[in-house]
């Protein structure tokens, strides 16, 4: 009576459409995706040896303002940033670079140093950082406006400095402090740490626009590498050199941006994928509208461990099955895909891939007392179960979270990028 598979993206988007139900907000909006935005109040951060400078201790002020008009959906589009201050490349004859420094980018494209990011080389509405499996945890998890990943031309004064850098640009809710630049813990405080990625504070009523330009040794032309001038007259970059710029500017103006028609559409590609960033409540729902339900704790386990009651749904051997966990895909997998690893009830995913909601409200005692046959769970409480672990491990206590018999706490109304849930139809 329990689904064989996570709920999709292609599920749950019928469930939308019939419904008009809140959609997860790391789908995509309808065409067209075009944004135009304004930024001013610049400065810079970090340096080659402290590329983040999560303290804001190494900042520079200066003029500079930013220009963004780009379409999502086609990832075209055009990125102007300027900033005036000094700039000190190492690994190259130039010394510091002082002057008023010019960043276009033109190419918008997800290439092989960020194979994280699973959209292409723009992307509206977007989880990004934390543990979000879109990017790494050098930031705290945002829901970014926009961001963009491809390579940019670096000009000093006019004239043409470094050309096809790699470029990261989001648009996002505010994440440094506006007044000391630091980067915040939830509290507030100083100072967020990649170790702790979502203890990180994101301020709604403030905007910002961050801006990374590095070396990006996979757009070289040919041999030329730094030092052998390009047709064009400027250099390529490579990654033998130290370049960083990290630029944030604090006044955001939004003069276009999408005008949304339709449902909210899955993520590319990832119609065969488990819908994530659903909350309890939304997951119940959809089980609801199918005549059915989210399973109990022991509904839950016993389709995972079967009549012998393995450790793991493959059976006692932790390594006895690939499955997607432990980090090892960095995002959701189509569900379905490591038939190795089923339950003994041939139940697909049930380790890894993504949490799974349960029924039942949480409580750390409830097996010394419950019932020994079809327990439900506490009548109430302020949390509901997980089940099943993620693709990224959680538990840093060492903890094996594939193991059928771990269970997770939170909030009904949570909702992350590795929780996911399936569905009991028919029976008693």
């Amino acid at each position: 009576y329990i689904d064989l598979t996570e709920v999709t993206n292609g599920a749950y988007s019928r469930f939308v459409a019939e419904t008009d139900h809140i959609a997860p907000q790391n789908w995509r909006q309808p065409d067209p995706s075009v944004w135009e935005v304004t930024a001013s109040d610049a400065y810079m951060v970090g340096d080659i040896n402290n590329r983040f400078d999560y303290e804001g201790e190494t900042v520079q002020a200066g003029a500079g303002s930013l220009t963004m008009t780009v379409d999502a959906d086609n990832d075209t589009g055009l990125i102007v940033a300027t900033f005036e201050g000094t700039l000190n490349p190492t690994g190259t004859s130039d010394g510091d670079l002082t002057g008023l420094f010019r960043i276009e980018q033109r190419t918008f494209a997800a290439g092989a140093s960020n194979p994280a990011f699973k959209e292409d080389g723009i992307s509206d509405f977007i989880e990004m950082h934390g543990l979000s499996g879109n990017e790494h945890s050098a930031y705290p998890h945002v829901l970014a406006y926009i961001a963009t990943w491809g390579t940019a031309d670096l000009y000093l004064d006019d004239d043409l400095l470094y050309q096809d850098l790699g470029i990261h640009v989001m648009y996002n809710d505010g994440v440094r402090d506006e007044r000391d630049h630091f980067v915040r813990q939830q509290d507030g405080s100083c100072c967020f740490a990649p170790s702790d990625p979502e203890n990180g504070f994101v301020d709604p009523n403030e905007q910002e626009i961050s801006l990374w330009l590095f070396p990006n040794a996979g757009t070289q032309s040919g041999d030329t590498g730094y030092g052998g001038s390009t047709a064009s007259g400027g250099y390529n970059v490579d990654e033998e050199t130290n370049l960083w710029i990290g630029l944030y500017y604090n006044e955001v103006a939004v003069l276009e941006r999408p005008e949304f028609g339709g449902p909210p559409m899955p993520p590319r590609n990832m119609i065969d994928h488990p819908v994530t960033a659903v909350a309890w409540e939304s997951a119940n729902a959809f089980c609801e509208w199918r005549d059915g339900r989210l399973p109990t704790e022991a509904e839950w386990e016993y389709a995972a461990r079967g009549t012998d009651g393995f450790l793991y749904p493959w059976g006692n051997d932790p390594q006895g099955a690939a499955a997607n966990h432990h980090d090892a895909f960095r995002g959701t997998t189509p569900v379905g895909n490591f038939p190795a690893s089923n339950s003994p009830f041939g139940l697909s995913d049930m380790a890894g891939n993504v949490w799974e909601w349960t029924a039942d409200w949480y409580a750390p005692n409830y097996y010394t007392s419950a019932l020994a046959e079809n327990p439900t769970g506490p009548t109430e409480g302020t949390e509901k179960v997980l089940r099943g672990g993620g693709f990224k491990v959680l538990d840093f206590t060492g903890l094996d979270e594939s193991r059928s018999t771990y269970r997770r706490a939170i909030g009904s109304t949570e909702f992350r990028n590795d929780i996911g849930f399936r569905c009991v139809v028919g029976g008693e």
